[in-house]
Protein backbone atom coordinates (compact mmCIF):
# COMPACT_ATOMS: atom_id res chain seq x y z
CA UNK A 1 0.00 0.00 0.00
CA UNK A 2 2.45 2.35 1.06
CA UNK A 3 4.80 1.58 -2.19
CA UNK A 4 1.71 2.43 -4.38
CA UNK A 5 0.99 5.56 -2.51
CA UNK A 6 4.50 6.51 -3.17
CA UNK A 7 4.39 5.97 -6.91
CA UNK A 8 1.07 7.72 -7.30
CA UNK A 9 2.61 11.00 -5.86
CA UNK A 10 6.05 10.02 -7.53
CA UNK A 11 3.49 10.10 -11.15
CA UNK A 12 1.80 13.35 -9.82
CA UNK A 13 4.99 15.34 -9.18
CA UNK A 14 6.25 14.35 -12.19
CA UNK A 15 2.93 15.56 -14.07
CA UNK A 16 3.13 19.18 -11.92
CA UNK A 17 6.42 19.61 -11.76
CA UNK A 18 9.58 20.37 -13.83
CA UNK A 19 13.12 21.72 -13.32
CA UNK A 20 15.10 24.71 -15.00
CA UNK A 21 18.86 23.09 -14.93
CA UNK A 22 21.66 26.04 -15.17
CA UNK A 23 22.41 27.46 -18.62
CA UNK A 24 18.75 26.95 -19.61
CA UNK A 25 15.48 28.75 -19.87
CA UNK A 26 11.97 27.46 -20.26
CA UNK A 27 8.67 28.08 -21.94
CA UNK A 28 5.74 27.04 -20.39
CA UNK A 29 2.64 26.89 -22.54
CA UNK A 30 -1.02 27.14 -21.69
CA UNK A 31 -3.21 25.62 -24.21
CA UNK A 32 -0.54 25.73 -26.94
CA UNK A 33 0.28 29.88 -26.59
CA UNK A 34 3.26 30.79 -24.84
CA UNK A 35 2.29 32.05 -21.03
CA UNK A 36 5.31 31.98 -19.10
CA UNK A 37 9.58 32.30 -19.18
CA UNK A 38 11.83 31.20 -16.91
CA UNK A 39 15.49 31.62 -16.89
CA UNK A 40 16.56 30.69 -13.62
CA UNK A 41 17.66 27.45 -12.27
CA UNK A 42 15.24 25.59 -9.56
CA UNK A 43 11.67 23.69 -9.39
CA UNK A 44 9.00 24.84 -10.75
CA UNK A 45 5.15 23.94 -10.92
CA UNK A 46 2.73 23.75 -13.88
CA UNK A 47 -0.86 22.20 -14.57
CA UNK A 48 -0.86 18.94 -15.89
CA UNK A 49 -0.51 17.90 -19.73
CA UNK A 50 -2.50 18.60 -21.82
CA UNK A 51 -3.29 22.56 -20.08
CA UNK A 52 -0.05 23.43 -19.82
CA UNK A 53 3.28 21.50 -21.61
CA UNK A 54 7.16 23.03 -21.22
CA UNK A 55 9.79 23.79 -23.76
CA UNK A 56 13.46 24.13 -22.36
CA UNK A 57 16.23 25.60 -24.39
CA UNK A 58 20.00 25.62 -24.20
CA UNK A 59 20.99 29.37 -23.33
CA UNK A 60 24.74 28.40 -23.82
CA UNK A 61 27.01 30.00 -26.32
CA UNK A 62 26.64 27.45 -29.58
CA UNK A 63 29.60 28.14 -32.40
CA UNK A 64 28.58 27.84 -36.39
CA UNK A 65 31.37 27.30 -39.11
CA UNK A 66 29.87 28.73 -42.31
CA UNK A 67 30.70 26.89 -45.63
CA UNK A 68 32.80 28.36 -48.13
CA UNK A 69 31.62 31.53 -49.89
CA UNK A 70 32.51 32.96 -52.88
CA UNK A 71 32.50 37.66 -52.74
CA UNK A 72 33.98 40.41 -54.35
CA UNK A 73 36.48 43.06 -52.95
CA UNK A 74 35.53 46.80 -53.13
CA UNK A 75 38.86 46.43 -56.11
CA UNK A 76 36.98 43.27 -58.05
CA UNK A 77 38.72 40.67 -56.43
CA UNK A 78 37.35 37.42 -55.91
CA UNK A 79 37.70 36.23 -52.19
CA UNK A 80 36.90 33.26 -50.75
CA UNK A 81 35.72 33.12 -46.96
CA UNK A 82 34.94 31.18 -44.34
CA UNK A 83 33.12 32.76 -40.98
CA UNK A 84 32.59 30.65 -38.06
CA UNK A 85 30.44 32.83 -34.89
CA UNK A 86 28.78 32.08 -31.76
CA UNK A 87 25.29 32.23 -31.07
CA UNK A 88 23.26 31.83 -27.54
CA UNK A 89 19.35 32.59 -27.02
CA UNK A 90 18.25 35.26 -24.76
CA UNK A 91 14.72 35.73 -25.70
CA UNK A 92 12.83 32.14 -25.49
CA UNK A 93 9.34 32.67 -26.52
CA UNK A 94 10.56 35.19 -29.47
CA UNK A 95 13.35 32.36 -30.30
CA UNK A 96 10.40 29.33 -30.04
CA UNK A 97 7.83 31.95 -32.24
CA UNK A 98 10.68 32.88 -34.79
CA UNK A 99 12.48 29.57 -35.27
CA UNK A 100 11.08 26.50 -33.63
CA UNK A 101 14.40 24.81 -33.17
CA UNK A 102 18.39 24.83 -33.20
CA UNK A 103 18.29 23.62 -36.61
CA UNK A 104 15.91 26.65 -38.18
CA UNK A 105 18.06 28.65 -35.72
CA UNK A 106 21.32 27.67 -37.69
CA UNK A 107 20.04 27.85 -40.99
CA UNK A 108 18.75 31.20 -40.49
CA UNK A 109 21.52 32.43 -38.60
CA UNK A 110 23.92 31.29 -41.04
CA UNK A 111 22.07 33.16 -43.79
CA UNK A 112 22.42 36.52 -42.15
CA UNK A 113 25.76 36.39 -40.92
CA UNK A 114 27.01 35.27 -44.31
CA UNK A 115 24.83 37.72 -46.46
CA UNK A 116 26.07 40.89 -43.41
CA UNK A 117 29.96 38.86 -44.33
CA UNK A 118 29.16 39.18 -47.66
CA UNK A 119 28.46 42.97 -47.91
CA UNK A 120 31.30 44.14 -45.53
CA UNK A 121 33.84 42.12 -47.57
CA UNK A 122 32.42 44.28 -50.82
CA UNK A 123 33.44 47.36 -48.93
CA UNK A 124 37.13 46.85 -48.51
CA UNK A 125 39.91 46.03 -50.74
CA UNK A 126 41.69 42.76 -51.00
CA UNK A 127 44.71 44.49 -49.58
CA UNK A 128 42.92 45.01 -45.90
CA UNK A 129 42.69 41.45 -45.91
CA UNK A 130 46.44 39.99 -46.78
CA UNK A 131 48.89 42.80 -46.01
CA UNK A 132 51.37 42.84 -44.13
CA UNK A 133 51.41 46.53 -42.99
CA UNK A 134 49.50 46.34 -39.68
CA UNK A 135 47.70 50.85 -40.59
CA UNK A 136 46.50 48.68 -44.04
CA UNK A 137 45.27 44.84 -42.27
CA UNK A 138 41.37 44.76 -41.34
CA UNK A 139 41.03 41.48 -39.76
CA UNK A 140 41.90 40.04 -36.41
CA UNK A 141 39.94 41.97 -34.39
CA UNK A 142 41.13 45.41 -35.53
CA UNK A 143 39.03 48.05 -33.84
CA UNK A 144 36.93 49.01 -36.87
CA UNK A 145 37.97 46.07 -38.84
CA UNK A 146 35.94 43.61 -41.26
CA UNK A 147 35.01 41.63 -38.35
CA UNK A 148 33.64 44.48 -36.18
CA UNK A 149 31.63 45.83 -38.83
CA UNK A 150 30.22 42.00 -39.30
CA UNK A 151 29.24 42.12 -35.74
CA UNK A 152 27.40 45.57 -36.09
CA UNK A 153 25.65 44.80 -39.14
CA UNK A 154 23.61 41.27 -37.41
CA UNK A 155 23.82 41.98 -33.75
CA UNK A 156 20.72 44.07 -33.67
CA UNK A 157 18.94 42.15 -36.47
CA UNK A 158 19.57 38.89 -34.92
CA UNK A 159 17.82 39.82 -31.51
CA UNK A 160 15.20 41.40 -32.88
CA UNK A 161 14.24 39.15 -35.62
CA UNK A 162 14.85 35.62 -33.77
CA UNK A 163 16.13 36.06 -30.13
CA UNK A 164 19.58 35.70 -29.81
CA UNK A 165 22.45 36.96 -29.82
CA UNK A 166 25.60 36.98 -31.57
CA UNK A 167 29.06 37.43 -29.05
CA UNK A 168 30.60 37.31 -32.25
CA UNK A 169 31.50 36.48 -36.03
CA UNK A 170 35.14 35.43 -36.94
CA UNK A 171 36.80 34.94 -40.65
CA UNK A 172 38.81 31.83 -39.97
CA UNK A 173 40.09 31.09 -43.45
CA UNK A 174 40.45 33.14 -46.61
CA UNK A 175 40.79 31.73 -49.94
CA UNK A 176 42.19 32.86 -53.24
CA UNK A 177 40.77 32.13 -56.98
CA UNK A 178 44.72 30.50 -58.27
CA UNK A 179 44.92 34.29 -60.67
CA UNK A 180 44.64 36.01 -57.55
CA UNK A 181 46.99 33.88 -54.99
CA UNK A 182 49.72 34.46 -57.75
CA UNK A 183 49.12 38.61 -57.55
CA UNK A 184 48.77 38.01 -54.02
CA UNK A 185 52.35 36.26 -54.17
CA UNK A 186 53.72 38.72 -56.67
CA UNK A 187 53.20 41.16 -54.51
CA UNK A 188 55.06 39.81 -51.07
CA UNK A 189 57.75 39.13 -53.07
CA UNK A 190 58.28 42.64 -54.03
CA UNK A 191 57.97 43.64 -50.67
CA UNK A 192 61.47 40.81 -49.69
CA UNK A 193 59.76 37.81 -48.82
CA UNK A 194 61.40 34.67 -50.18
CA UNK A 195 59.21 32.29 -52.39
CA UNK A 196 59.87 29.54 -49.56
CA UNK A 197 58.14 31.86 -47.09
CA UNK A 198 55.17 32.63 -49.68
Amino acid sequence: MLVAAIIVVTLLLFLISFQVRLNQAAVVFTFGQASRVLAEPGLYWKLPYPVQTVTTFDTRVNVVRNKYDEGLTRDQHTLITTVAFGWAIRDPRLFYTSVGNLQNAREKLSGLVGGAAKNIINKHDLAEFVSTDPKVFRLGGVPGGVEEQIHQAVQGKAMELYGVDIPFPQIVQLGFPEKVTEEVAEKLRARGFSAAAI
